[in-house]
């Protein structure tokens, strides 16, 4: 079967908007706490990470398959409309709500409600919506889509959080990066530009 340049095109989109997604803090900073809190090896970090981004992409297709009949009308000319209201609103209220991540903090080494804390943190992809409602636009389905968004946002959210769960073994560096990541009106830009930078590379007009 022959693939068309655009529909090589909007997968490689498609893969690169779930990778930008994942830099949003809510996305690996408290799973890399969580992993530096508990001690954990990389790749036992690496598989909860990438059971919780499975769940936080399927809660997202969820919401837009409950919706799907909507969604799919809207026209194509106001897709990027939709996608950068969305997406720009969903990211600033996840920086207010960023303050939770004291929760997190707070649970302790064998805690339960910690791994509840970091997914509620998280939530569902409202990032995906944008890119099932062009895939099914374009005629390509919605399998090829959510497989290169979610290649991109696994590899992004795994490679972050092994970061942070390595630099947080510096004593100082916690403190600090926390103190940064709790200031909402910092939280809120930084959110916002990723909602921004998503869009653009999605380019859904």
């Amino acid at each position: 079967m022959q693939i068309s340049t655009e529909l090589a095109r909007f997968w490689a989109l498609a893969f690169a908007a779930g990778l930008v997604h994942v830099v949003a803090p809510d996305h690996w900073v408290p799973a890399s706490i969580l992993s530096w809190q508990r001690r954990w090896a990389f790749a036992r970090t690496g598989l909860f990470v990438i059971a919780l981004h499975a769940v936080h992409l399927l809660l997202g297709f969820a919401i837009f398959y409950a919706f799907a009949d909507i969604l799919a009308s809207i026209p194509s000319s106001r897709l990027f409309v939709f996608a950068f209201v969305l997406v720009s609103t969903v990211a600033v209220v996840r920086a207010l709500r960023f303050g939770r991540i004291r929760e997190v903090v707070r649970s302790g080494t064998d805690s339960f409600w910690g791994g509840v804390a970091v997914f509620s943190l998280l939530g569902p992809c409202e990032s995906v919506i944008p890119v099932f409602v062009k895939g099914y636009q374009m005629g390509s389905g919605y399998l090829a889509p959510l497989i290169a968004f979610a290649a991109g946002t696994l590899i992004g959210a795994v490679s972050l959080t092994w970061f942070g769960q390595a630099i947080w073994r510096r004593p100082r560096l916690l403190p600090r990066g926390l103190g940064w990541f709790q200031e909402r009106h910092k939280m809120i830009p930084l959110s916002a530009s990723i909602a921004v930078g998503i869009m653009l590379l999605l380019r859904v007009s």
